[in-house]
């Protein structure tokens, strides 16, 4: 049974101030917390039902470091962020991905500007993973990766992506590389050719992109629907698709 200070530190980490605090995070369900297995991230304290513990009684007894407390669903229940409490939960130290501008050369990487919908996030960080994009460069006003909703949303991909959280402007400004950013007022991308590194920069649905640099190459999606904007995972899924190696 979870102790009451053990419910109230997992549930004070749903809110930002406290993640900043501890420097920890949640992480719920067996996928997002299986993926945490074979990453570099942390594990502080495991919570679950003595079933799953059980079950994965072999992944668990390499871990190091990581206190395993089985737990009734019940308690899961009353600490869990999500609608429908998983059988798992886990607490994690907080990454530091030491940002290096020379480890974005010849690659593309992903940079977002004042993104603040968690699912959003989430989701371009799961398309980060599958199109290989190993750096996601976040504003500073962006939603915190380790906010509960975007680490459901990505579906453990949170593990796998190098996320930054930097002066955005002043960091492209820095870094010798093309930046393509998505507006709506840029060139069609079906007739652009990409020179196999680059970041791409794509904004809010809301504001969009707040600025322009001087070598930035403007690019859009067309279409023939009366919608005001494409959502911004669904516009950066396509884009990062166009920018996939095709050998």
């Amino acid at each position: 049974m979870l102790s009451k200070n053990q419910l109230k530190k997992i549930r004070s980490l749903g809110q930002k101030k406290f993640r900043q605090q501890f420097q920890e995070f949640l992480v719920e369900g067996n996928k997002s917390v299986s993926e945490l297995f074979s990453s570099s991230i942390q594990l502080q304290e495991l919570y679950a039902v003595p079933s799953w513990i059980e079950t994965n009684e072999k992944a668990l007894s390499s871990l190091k470091g990581c206190k395993v407390s089985p737990v009734t669903q019940k308690d899961l229940d009353r600490c869990s962020q999500l609608h429908t409490a998983p059988s798992v939960l886990a607490i994690a130290e907080i990454p530091s991905f030491n940002f290096n501008p020379a480890g974005l050369q010849g690659r593309y990487s992903l940079a977002l500007d004042g993104v603040r919908d968690p699912g959003n996030l989430g989701t371009m960080i799961r398309l980060c993973d599958w199109f290989g994009f190993k750096h996601l460069l976040c504003s500073e006003d962006c939603v915190e990766w380790t906010n509960p909703k975007v680490i459901q949303a990505s579906m453990g991909s949170f593990s796998r992506v190098l996320i930054h959280q930097v002066p955005l402007e002043s960091t492209l400004d820095e870094i010798n590389l093309p930046i393509y950013g998505a507006r709506m007022d840029g060139q069609d991308y079906r007739q652009m050719s990409f020179e196999g590194e680059g970041i791409l920069l794509m904004g809010s649905e809301s504001h969009g992109i707040r600025f322009r640099g001087n070598d930035e190459i403007s690019l859009a999606i067309p279409g023939t629907g009366y919608t005001e904007s494409l959502n911004v995972g669904v516009a950066a899924g396509i884009l990062m698709s166009a920018l996939f190696p095709k050998t």
